[in-house]
């Protein structure tokens, strides 16, 4: 039965933080920092398997690490048209508890004070006043898609022990 160290105790409770911060911080750069840390994860999980072997370690950086190149590449960035539905509104909704938040009141002068580009479009993004305002709905995005892509790298690691467990008895 696999253990946990304190040192990979430690790096789950610090990733469980950087994951937090998104609710905490309306930045865009906090969103970007969990797609890091979970693509540092897969790294590390991907050299720790090819040195020890583990077929679990394996199952589940690869699989992981392309659930994260899907969500990332064609799924989370694809337009609106070419989607049967919208899914990054039924993400943002799963995320966000059903709730949906308005980001600003529309009724009070904004402040233009940055542009965020898309790989589709290009908007404004503006604050009420002179305080920074960045929605979160592309950052409950991204967690979605980094969590998901652990649970589903477990799965695969799963996968991968009971397969190799199946071929060692044939």
């Amino acid at each position: 039965m696999a253990q946990f160290s304190i040192r990979a105790i430690l790096l789950i409770c610090v990733y469980s933080a950087i994951c937090c911060l998104v609710y905490l911080v309306p930045s865009l750069w906090v969103g970007w920092m969990v797609v890091i840390a979970t693509a540092i994860w897969m790294s590390i999980a991907m050299v720790a398997a090819f040195q020890s072997r583990d077929r679990f370690k394996l199952g589940f950086a690869v699989t992981g690490s392309v659930w994260l190149i899907i969500w990332f590449g064609f799924a989370v960035e694809t337009s609106r048209p070419i989607a049967v539905f919208d899914i990054r509104e039924f993400i943002s909704k799963i995320m966000t508890g059903g709730k949906s938040v308005p980001e600003i009141d529309p009724t009070l002068p904004t402040t233009t004070y940055a542009r965020l580009h898309d790989l589709y479009t290009s908007v404004d993004i503006a604050g009420v006043g002179s305080k920074r305002h960045i929605p979160l709905w592309f950052n409950s995005i991204r967690l979605f898609v980094c969590l998901s892509a652990l649970v589903v790298g477990c799965l695969g690691g799963i996968i991968f022990q009971l397969c190799g467990q199946r071929r060692e008895s044939v």
